[in-house]
């Protein structure tokens, strides 16, 4: 091909470039440069260990609860009803932690635009949880 016939994608290319350029001193200008650094490595970083933190905030929960079950499971007859009120302790941390996850991941500015391909897009539910950390 000879450069005539080149030209056009030169003359879109560089349109494309301007107003990419252009939009964005804008926003600078009009205080909302923010937009733009929500992709920044540095905060999808921070974005992502976040996201890993709170994933693993609701493993951490869901390993309490199995083992307040089993202990409930084992607890002498006097026992049970502290047991049981340890149990439903647990239980509330995960659905409060659960909360915070799914408010997180529905949030576009905190972790809903970059969130890690490997975490879920919703918290799973306790009984999942439980079927997949605590053993029978």
């Amino acid at each position: 091909m000879e450069f005539s016939e080149w030209k056009w994608y030169w003359k879109y290319f560089a349109t494309v470039a301007g107003l990419t350029v252009s939009a964005q001193i804008i926003f600078w200008i009009a205080g909302w440069g923010w937009i733009f650094s929500i992709f920044t490595f540095t905060n999808v970083s921070k974005k992502w260990e976040t996201a890993y933190q709170r994933y693993e905030d609701l493993e951490e929960a869901v390993q309490a609860v199995c083992l307040a079950q089993e202990s409930l499971d084992a607890a002498p007859e006097a026992d049970k009803s502290q047991r049981q009120t340890y149990l439903m302790t647990y239980k509330l941390q995960y659905n409060s932690i659960a909360a915070d996850y799914n408010a997180a991941i529905r949030n576009p500015l905190d972790t809903g635009f970059v969130l890690p391909s490997d975490l879920p897009k919703e918290a799973p539910t306790l009984n999942v949880m439980q079927k997949e950390q605590c053993p029978e």
